[in-house]
């Protein structure tokens, strides 16, 4: 008499029933999306939330009013002016390259180059507000830097632009 042999593990199919899902399939998985989603827009809305409260109007623990500190206008031109910064001003009123008054309280020193978007943008855009604003009645002097970084051709712009207010034409 045979005694029937008990089948080995690695003989044993498995059955429909007992499969093992794989690694990093199931619904554990598919809820890791969601779950880094959520957690993503909540850290977007609790930054708004704080981005919207610093910023907000009337935020700030101190409240200027007419009478205080904003108000206050100092005798001394030069007050809170760093000196290493006043320096790089040339306050030249032959300067061909600026415009405004050589006093002018505030100077904006722009560096620029002929070719960069942004600068062409700034000088569209911007500065004719600025100079229409504040230069006209003395309140800004803006003097302009050749800054070509843009290759040979920012350089023969900037070449150009020097010739130009030599001749008393850089505005234009």
């Amino acid at each position: 008499m045979s005694t029937p042999k008990k089948p080995t593990p690695a003989s044993k199919k498995p059955t429909s029933g007992s499969k093992k899902p794989a690694p990093g399939s199931g619904r554990s998985s598919s809820r890791k999306p969601l779950l880094y989603g959520a957690v993503i827009v909540v850290a977007a809305g609790l930054l708004g939330f704080a981005s919207y409260k610093a910023t907000a109007p009337g935020s700030s623990p101190k409240e200027t009013s007419a009478t205080g500190p904003a108000a206050e206008v100092s005798a001394d031109a030069q007050a809170g002016v760093y000196p290493e910064l006043a320096k790089l001003a040339r306050r030249d009123a032959g300067d061909k390259l600026a415009a405004g008054r050589a006093d002018a309280p505030v100077v904006l020193i722009e560096y620029a180059d002929f070719k960069c978007g942004y600068c062409g943008k700034f000088a569209r855009d911007t500065e004719p507000e600025l100079i229409k604003e504040y230069v006209e009645n003395g309140t800004l002097r803006i003097e302009w830097r050749n800054f070509p970084i843009f290759g040979e051709e920012s350089e023969n712009a900037a070449r150009g632009a020097w010739a130009a207010g030599q001749q008393d034409r850089f505005w234009e």
